[in-house]
């Protein structure tokens, strides 16, 4: 009998229908990204900016968490991340305030908005519409409004190419971060090969995210990344939480090293932690010694411990090749699960009630 996973009716509900397609489209979602975020057009205003502050929560700030860990020493002004309602003190009229909301209705990216009217910093975003679209239309700013239509599922967490690749084409277009438009066409060939490896049709026995995903099945996973994988770590811990309804914590490495090794032997439950560490060759070699070493000193603590190494020959490209494994992963586990990979009621349940005490 076939595994539960290889199985044609495990993907026969609506919603894993829209999960799969939105997985399969992660290309064309990267194409059309950085075409609609390369055509704003800036005043020459936004030129003169000394800093970055992108802003945004849960899914929809993923993108901008994978292009902080991909271009860190390419950026050519400094870059931080918001994930609340505030901006820094140091936000002025020479700051870029990067305003990420797919569906156009986070409360705190939409506060923050404001305060970055007030201060006059130069506000652009990108979002399917909702109030954000409203009000970047309004105050007549520069924005890149995603079509969502190579993300049917909805959701910003499996909307990635559009996030990622969206602010790459903001950037590019303000000339904070170099990238052609042929790397762009080279990544999204890629990608689509990619995707046929760890997709439905591919059996257990030669698919490594159905594999993955079965290992995780009864553990808390640990995911561990480095350099430029950790924002697509940041992603994956995402998507088994909200696709796969499971706790799931993403780490760096070197800071790992510094303090978690000692906290694997208590409580008892911790035992059943599963540390999946993500290699790379792109790492520097210190890195590949402490990968070495993480895993067999987490082994000797009586945990399960893994090393599963990513694709792809270039840092965007790697990032790229762990999102594709992470969101196929999710949604397997979800099957494992018996839950739903689209529905996130719990999360919405507390919009409603923080939406009703707001009134």
């Amino acid at each position: 009998m076939p595994h539960a996973l290889d199985r044609t009716a495990s993907y026969r509900s609506r919603s894993r229908q829209l999960v799969l397609a939105s997985l399969r489209s992660l290309a064309e979602q990267s194409r059309r990204g950085f075409a609609g975020g390369r055509a704003v057009d800036f005043p020459k205003s936004f030129l003169k900016i000394d800093q970055v502050v992108m802003v945004g929560m849960g899914g929809s700030a993923l993108g901008s968490d994978v292009i902080r860990s991909v271009f860190f020493d390419r950026l050519k002004r400094p870059l931080s991340m918001v994930n609340g309602y505030d901006l820094p003190a140091a936000v002025s009229p020479r700051t870029l305030v990067v305003l990420s909301s797919y569906s156009g209705t986070t409360e705190e990216v939409l506060a923050v908005a404001e305060s970055a009217r007030r201060r006059r910093a130069r506000i652009t975003g990108l979002t399917i519409g909702g109030a954000l679209g409203a009000w970047l239309r309004r105050h007549r700013l520069p924005w890149y409004q995603i079509d969502g239509g190579a993300n049917p599922a909805g959701q910003p967490r499996l909307g990635l190419g559009y996030s990622v690749m969206g602010q790459l084409g903001l950037l590019s277009s303000l000339g904070l971060v170099s990238i052609s438009g042929r790397t762009v066409a080279r990544l999204a060939d890629y990608l689509e090969r990619r995707a046929w490896g760890f997709d439905i049709a591919r059996s257990k026995r030669v698919n490594a995210a159905k594999q993955l995903a079965a290992s995780l099945r009864s553990s808390l996973p640990l995911l561990v990344g480095a350099e430029h994988l950790s924002g697509s770590v940041h992603a994956f811990a995402n998507q088994l939480n909200e696709t796969a309804k499971t706790l799931a914590t993403p780490w760096q490495l070197p800071e790992l090293n510094h303090h978690l090794l000692e906290g694997l032997r208590y409580p008892p439950a911790a035992q059943r932690a599963t540390m999946v560490i993500f290699s790379s060759r792109l790492y520097r070699s210190r890195l590949v010694r402490r990968v070495r070493v993480t895993r067999e000193l987490v082994e000797r603590a009586g945990l399960s411990a893994s090393v599963v190494p990513v694709q792809g020959g270039d840092r965007l490209t790697e990032a790229f090749d762990l999102l594709v494994l992470a969101g196929y992963t999710s949604l397997y586990l979800s099957v494992l699960h018996g839950v739903d990979p689209l529905a996130i009621p719990t999360v919405n349940e507390l919009k409603r009630r923080l939406g009703r005490a707001g009134r």
